[in-house]
């Protein structure tokens, strides 16, 4: 997935085919959502002084992240 990989295959064979494990392409996504959520979760803790303070939105964000990567049927209400 390096670009450099990329340009040394494109260089040496032309007319290659150039795959993808799935694995990387999850971890990819999956860096992204973390990344997004810590963001978000950040600007919530940056916001302390605000009057209306949004502990709950931090600590949900903080502590429940496996959701985002959970699959829905595998949610359930308890």
């Amino acid at each position: 997935m390096w670009p450099s990989y990329k340009e040394v295959i494109e260089l040496t064979f032309p007319h290659a085919l150039i795959a993808v494990h799935s694995f990387h392409i999850i971890r990819k996504l999956n860096d992204a959502i973390r990344h997004i959520r810590i963001e978000v979760m950040n600007r919530y803790r940056l916001n302390k002084s605000a009057p209306e303070h949004d502990d709950m939105y931090y600590y949900m964000l903080k502590k429940f992240h496996y959701f985002f990567l959970k699959n829905y049927e595998d949610i359930h209400d308890v």
